[in-house]
Parts: C-alpha cells; structure tokens; sequence
C-alpha cells in the first residue's frame, strides 16, 4: 500500500477507526471520568499499521479468540487511555473522522474539565450515540479505502446462468450503520462516476444496517483502477485482474476456466481469515 504524506496517512487511519473504532467514558473507584479510544480488527497486518502510524504510550490490548468455520479469529482490541495520550490520539485523527466527529469534539472537549466533573459530558455523548444528526461530509479515497478494509468486502460471487452456466461476478461493499456514512460514500461514487445501489438491513429495526454495492466486471474495474495503489490486503488486486482477464475476452466470453476458479477461490480464502463480511 502506498501513501504518500502525512494527511493521506491520516484519513486512512481515520477511515479505519469510523469503521470499527469507538470512544467511551471509564468510570473509575473514585467516580472519575476518564476517555477511552478503543479500536478492534482481526486483520494483524491492519492492527500493525494502526499502532505504528499511532506511536503512542499507556496502549493496553485485549484478544478475543472466536471459531469460524473450521478455523478460529483473534480478533485484537486496542484501547489508548490517558488524557495526554487521548489528546495525541485526537490531534493525529480527530479532525479527519467523518461519522464520529461529534463524538470526537466532546471526548476533546471533556479533556479541559477535571475528571469528576465529566459526568455531564459522558449524557452528551451517550446521547449522540442513541440519536445521530444524518449529515453529509466531504470524503477522499484514502478515508473511504480505510473504511472499506474495516468495513466492507470484495468477492466474486456465484450465479447460474439461465439455469444452466455458472457465471462469476465481481462485487465490492460497504456496510455501515450511519446515515451520515451512507450519505458521503453514496455521493463520493456519484462524483467518481462509479455506479452502486444501497440495501437497507432490517434485522436490527431501531439502527438499519446500510449496504454499498458495486457490481459487475467494468463497475468494479472502475473502483479497482481508482484504488489499485491502497491495498493492504491484495483484494483490490485480485479482483482487477479478474476483470481485466474477463473483458478482454471478446470470444467465448461466458465460459469460464480453473483461472477464475482459481480467483474466486483466493478472494474467498481472502474474506474468510481477514474479514466479518463475504
């Protein structure tokens, strides 16, 4: 993966925190207040990039092993404490965020009050959480490729073909429970020119679950020639040159060989040990 400066970096990183980081007030024994940045992935090489961007003190981690499949996760959490460490953290990140900026300007906020004080400043924020202002906030490709490998997917899916031909299709997405999130990528893709549709996740009637799909060989091969030059995982990689190979196959164009097999495979093996998503 290539970034190039210091602002790229951080909206990358600011991309991966909106998809899987949170803050949180702790309580102490003495009533005191205090902010916790807390971040979880099971990607080890994206837990790696995390904390040598972040270069920071007092970081405690905690691993949660869970079975999947016939093999198991170890999903690791990272949790940056202390008010000077949070205030490194903020000054680093805070100012890229897009879904969590408001949560963000009141853990900033609360640093200049005394800990046992901050009680009214935890109400504030647990209220942010249970009702979000939808906005929409200008994005770039470095926040949004971040994001997409905390959440989000690619995969080459399978569907017969008239009842008859398996066919093999690209697919690319992005899940999000924020409207503010859907909202800023949805118009980000508008402005690339890049068609998507969105689902809408009703298991969870009080917090919808919103999901960004991109479908098809010259769709994803659009995404992928966008983003080619930040892929931590290879994903964006396998799945141009899928498409590459697939379009420039003016004959025989539906049948399909062990090399896509061999594709769609290695992007399922891919999903399978680095993501929550297929």
């Amino acid at each position: 993966m290539k970034l190039g400066n210091q602002q790229e970096i951080q909206s990358y990183v600011a991309g991966l925190f909106d998809a899987e980081g949170w803050f949180t007030f702790g309580c102490s024994q003495k009533k005191y207040w205090n902010p916790i940045i807390g971040f979880v992935n099971i990607n080890t090489k994206i837990i790696d990039y995390y904390l040598d961007f972040l270069k920071l003190n007092n970081i405690k981690f905690y691993l949660n092993v869970r079975k999947r499949k016939s093999w198991y996760h170890i999903q690791t959490s990272v949790f940056v404490c202390g008010d000077q460490q949070v205030d490194k953290w903020l000054d680093l990140v805070g100012d890229k965020l897009v879904i969590k900026k408001n949560q963000a300007n009141i853990i900033k906020n609360s640093l200049d009050v005394e800990p046992k004080f901050r009680y009214n400043y935890k109400e504030s924020f647990q209220s942010i959480l249970r009702n979000e202002i939808a906005s929409l906030e200008a994005i770039n490709k470095y926040w949004l490729i971040g994001f997409w490998e905390g959440d989000g997917s690619a995969s080459i899916i399978k569907r017969n073909y008239r009842g008859e031909k398996i066919k093999f299709i690209p697919r690319i997405r992005f899940f999000t429970t924020s409207l503010t999130g859907k909202n800023s990528i949805q118009k980000f893709f508008e402005e690339k020119k890049i068609p998507c549709y969105i689902e809408v996740s009703s298991k969870n009637r009080n917090k919808p679950k919103y999901i960004i799909t991109i479908l098809g060989l010259k769709r994803c091969l659009n995404f992928c020639n966008q983003f080619k030059e930040i892929d931590l995982n290879g994903k964006i990689g396998i799945i141009k040159n899928f498409c590459e190979r697939r379009l420039s196959l003016t004959n025989n164009f539906n049948q399909y060989s062990y090399l896509d097999i061999f594709y769609y495979q290695r992007l399922k093996i891919l999903n399978d040990h680095t993501s929550e998503y297929y």
